[in-house]
């Protein structure tokens, strides 16, 4: 491995020399392979600064001529190695999308928006602000994705439902129509979905706020029940959570109206979905990350009624979460918060609720609206004694009045 590094080193020396003189397809081939090298090689290992520097200014002068395939291979590289010296040629790149994508192909048009919307969700996790995708970029990329679905294969599928569940995209009519269009095409291709796959397909939906239709159901709660017994922590309670979304609300009758189907009368398939995937968390559960526990939690609480989840189960997850709690987010913790009190947790039960309390209130400033609102309500929900809870609402009225003269400033 130490000499095949060092060919690579001694390679990206000379591509740096002559990046002055590389074609289009010569620069994107060479971006791509140094964003498939920087998964294969580990996370340790990064692409010469200056060979990137010198790349990305030999794509910025030749975007104008780049085809398809070399945006959305450049795309995705820039999306893999996530340097800022990639800054500029990232911008460029997103501009030409629009003119070239009417000629992509379904691979193509699904490397760009996956490469999108890693970048999009790399920056709100780095904290600062993503610009939403332009709407002279997503327009196209919709009628091309239509045009083309009935050619995408399950990765492609994943992808795109996966991007648009993290660019929020799916409440315009023509987003709904494509998500729909995408369904279908997951639906027959469930049997080929990977888990990581199946897992994507589902969370994209239920993050888009897709409405499931009645045909489906029965394909993709298939494709859990059979992929439940090898999902990783992290695909089972993603899983769990998106379909505690989808399986609330399903689209039916002519006129593909949502109707609530399953609030009353889960169906068979619907609760042994639900019970292979808190099966398998359960066999997982000790092993399981802070992010895994707070989903889980989460997607327990949104359960339709009719699947509930076994109260040994629940007081494992606690268990666990006291272990690992103190890693999430503010935004997580309260939500996670919210999600015990929905569970019927108390405050004395067990120090899981006092821990997510305390991380809450470490960090109110930094709650949102939403988020202020789902503490009020657990607190007030699970039997907070009073002389621990008025800190915590005297914080949470503090956040409130931030955010309130906050929202006037940016009216004004």
């Amino acid at each position: 491995e130490r000499s095949f590094r060092g060919a690579i080193t001694a390679l990206q020396v000379r591509a740096e020399t002559l990046a002055s003189e590389f074609d289009v397809a010569g620069t994107a081939n060479i971006l791509w392979a140094l964003g498939t090298l920087s998964g294969s090689l580990g996370t340790g290992w990064v692409p010469r600064k200056r060979t990137l520097k010198a790349l990305s200014k030999r794509g910025v002068e030749l975007s104008p001529h780049f085809k398809a395939r070399d945006v959305s291979n450049s795309l995705w590289a820039v999306a893999r190695l996530q340097l800022p010296c990639m800054a500029v040629l990232a911008e460029r790149l997103e501009t030409c999308l629009a003119d070239v994508v009417a000629s992509a192909n379904a691979q193509e048009l699904t490397m760009a928006l996956w490469a999108l919307a890693t970048t999009r969700a790399s920056r709100e996790a780095s904290a600062s602000k993503a610009a939403p995708l332009p709407e002279r970029i997503w327009q196209p990329w919709c009628q091309a994705a239509i045009k083309h679905v009935d050619e995408f294969n399950a990765q492609n599928v994943s992808n795109a439902l996966w991007a648009m569940g993290k660019l929020r995209k799916g409440g315009s009519s023509r987003d709904k129509r494509l998500l729909a269009a995408l369904e279908g095409r997951a639906v027959v291709l469930a049997t080929t979905l990977t888990a990581q796959g199946l897992t994507n397909v589902c969370w994209g939906l239920a993050k888009a706020g897709a409405t499931l239709a009645r045909t489906s159901v029965a394909p993709l709660l298939s494709a859990v029940i059979a992929q439940a017994p090898k999902l990783s922590g992290q695909n089972a309670s993603n899983l769990l959570w998106s379909l505690s979304i989808l399986l609330a609300v399903l689209r039916g009758g002519d006129d593909g109206a949502p109707s609530e189907v399953n609030a009353c009368k889960p169906s068979k398939m619907g609760r042994a979905a639900v019970a292979s995937l808190l099966e398998r968390l359960g066999e997982l559960v000790e092993t399981l990350s802070d992010c895994d526990i707070a989903t889980t939690l989460l997607g327990a609480a949104k359960l339709p009624e009719g699947h509930r989840i076994d109260q040994a189960m629940l007081a494992q997850l606690c268990s666990r979460g006291a272990q690992v709690a103190r890693g999430l987010h503010v935004s997580q913790a309260a939500w996670a918060l919210w999600s015990l009190a929905k569970l019927g947790i108390d405050w004395e039960t067990g120090p899981l609720p006092c821990l997510l309390a305390e991380q809450v209130f470490a960090k109110a400033s930094d709650l949102s609206d939403q988020d202020v609102g789902v503490v009020a309500w657990a607190l007030a929900t699970c039997h907070i004694p009073q002389e621990a809870g008025r800190p915590m609402v005297k914080a949470l009225w503090r956040a409130a009045n931030a955010l309130a003269t906050q929202h006037a400033q940016e009216a004004a």
